[in-house]
């Protein structure tokens, strides 16, 4: 795209740019490719879903263990 409109194309030059006509794309199948780099991003981000909620349990069990601990101390030192 140009800015200045003496230099941008013409709708007929911009349908006959290769882009555009569709001589540029390739003829290789990258579905398998393209299913496989799918199936490694999944399991990924189930990993990191499940590390997550692991981590925020853990936070949970050592904040609930902390609550216990400070409320045996205060009941005890009445």
């Amino acid at each position: 795209m140009c800015c200045d409109p003496e230099q941008r194309y013409t709708s007929h030059q911009a349908l006959s740019h290769p882009w555009i006509s569709g001589d540029t794309a390739g003829t290789k199948d990258i579905h398998c490719l393209v299913a496989s780099h799918l199936k490694i991003s999944l399991a990924k981000r189930n990993w990191k879903k499940a590390f997550n909620a692991t981590t925020v349990i853990r936070q949970l069990q050592m904040l609930r263990l902390s609550s216990i601990s400070q409320g045996a101390s205060t009941s005890t030192s009445k």
